[in-house]
C-alpha cells in the first residue's frame, strides 16, 4: 500500500474568493500544502471563470465574478485560450510574496456559458464545515467509504472510463459492468463524488467522461 501522503488530492470545487479569504498552511515532508476555508482543506483547487488577461506563454488571470487570481506554470507550457475565454481550471495554490496564485495543472475551455450558471448553483448549495478534517479527506468523507477503500475504488472507476469510453462517455450501469466486483452503491456514490471534485463531468444525461 502506497503512503498515505502519496495519495491523489481531490480538485476542490470552489471559488477564487474561498483562496483570497483562506489562512495557507505550509506542510512538512511530503505532505501537501493547503488553504483552510470555511468549507474544509483546498489542496487542488477546481474553479471555473473567464480569462481576463494573458501575460506569458504560462501564466494568465482567471476571474469568477468572486474575484481574480494569477495563473501560472513553472513546469509545462500549453496553449492557453484567448482573453474573454470561459475555461476550467485545477489547480494547486500556492503562495508568493505574499500573493496567492493558482499553479495549474489543466485548464480547459468551456464553450458554452451555461457551465458558468451550474457552476454557480453547485457552490451555492455546499455547507460550511464545523471542524477541520484532520487526518481525513473529503472524497471518503462523502462516499462514507474509508480513506483507503475510497481511493482504490475510484482510481478503479477513473481507469475503467479512460479505457472503455469510446467517446460518449459512460454510465454508471456501464462502470458496474466493467467492475462486478464492487458494490454498485459504491459506484454511484464515488461517480457522485468525483463529478463533484472535478475528476469527471457528464458529458450527455446519466453518462460521464474522465476531465
Amino acid at each position: 500500500m502506497e503512503p498515505t501522503s502519496f495519495a491523489r488530492q481531490t480538485a476542490v470545487k470552489c471559488s477564487i474568493s474561498d483562496l483570497l479569504e483562506g489562512k495557507y498552511f505550509v506542510q512538512e515532508g511530503f505532505d501537501p500544502n493547503f488553504i483552510l476555508t470555511k468549507y474544509g482543506r483546498i489542496s487542488r483547487a477546481n474553479i471555473m471563470g473567464i480569462i481576463v488577461a494573458v501575460e506569458s506563454s504560462n501564466s494568465f488571470v482567471l476571474d469568477d465574478g468572486t474575484g481574480m487570481i494569477p495563473a501560472r506554470s513553472f513546469e509545462q507550457k500549453i496553449s492557453i485560450p484567448n482573453v474573454g475565454s470561459i475555461v476550467n481550471v485545477i489547480g494547486r495554490p500556492r503562495v508568493f510574496n505574499n500573493e496567492i496564485f493558482l499553479s495549474f495543472e489543466i485548464v480547459k475551455k468551456i464553450e458554452s456559458s451555461d457551465w458558468i450558471d451550474v457552476r454557480k448553483k453547485e457552490l451555492s448549495i455546499r455547507k460550511a464545515v464545523a471542524r477541520d478534517f484532520e487526518g481525513e479527506e473529503e472524497g471518503s468523507l462523502m462516499t462514507g467509504l474509508p480513506k483507503d477503500d475510497y481511493h482504490a475504488k475510484s482510481d478503479l472507476i477513473l481507469e475503467t472510463i479512460r479505457k472503455k469510453d469510446s467517446g460518449n462517455g459512460l454510465s454508471a450501469a456501464d462502470v458496474k459492468k466493467n467492475l462486478p466486483e464492487l458494490a454498485g452503491n459504491d459506484v454511484e456514490k464515488v461517480i457522485e463524488t468525483l463529478m463533484r471534485d472535478g475528476e469527471i463531468f457528464e458529458c450527455s444525461p446519466g453518462k460521464v467522461k474522465v476531465l
